[in-house]
């Protein structure tokens, strides 16, 4: 009596469809996600109305980005249709040499001068010193020369070899 048989073990199993939560008369699971009226604090920019992006702002009809002169295009309002269309850069130069000197020194930092050769030799094994950081910025010219420079060795040095694009992105 221990020992059941096969036929007698499915019995005594719930059905899969049972398990899975559709049992007879009570439909199929639906699983409703978490939304800005039941979890108002995880979806504080719908509960606030504060658009992460103008096309958020278009989508929710939040109207908070028409004060803002990156979301207001040439034409009036009523040509608004004309205006999502992008005819004029929002930024005049985007270039990497423009934008470069906003976030950094682009002459490089001053080198310090130390007094004698070991003082140096200190700071450099302690981490004080790195050479690297005292050098000028490289321009996007120079970036892409070195790249495609170390791109043509590695592809001459193994050019069947499976990971020499990700030696090359790391670069």
């Amino acid at each position: 009596q221990a020992v059941l048989s096969f036929k007698d073990s499915l019995h005594s199993f719930p059905a899969i469809a049972d398990i899975m939560g559709n049992q007879a008369g009570r439909g199929p699971v639906r699983c409703e996600g978490p939304t800005a009226q039941s979890h108002p604090t995880a979806f504080p920019e719908h509960v606030k109305q504060v658009p992460l992006t103008p096309k958020m702002d278009s989508e929710q009809g939040f109207q908070k980005y028409k004060k803002y002169d990156e979301s207001m295009g040439p034409f009036p309002d009523t040509f608004d249709f004309a205006n999502q269309l992008k005819l004029t850069e929002e930024q005049v130069n985007q270039s990497y040499e423009h934008q470069l000197p906003f976030h950094m020194k682009v002459d490089g930092n001053a080198k310090p001068h130390y007094s004698t050769g070991w003082e140096r030799s200190v700071a450099y094994h302690h981490g004080l010193y790195v050479p690297e950081t005292y050098t000028t910025t490289k321009t996007a010219d120079d970036i892409r020369l070195a790249v495609a420079n170390f791109s043509e060795k590695v592809h001459q040095d193994s050019p069947k070899d499976a990971c020499k694009y990700l030696q090359i992105e790391e670069f």
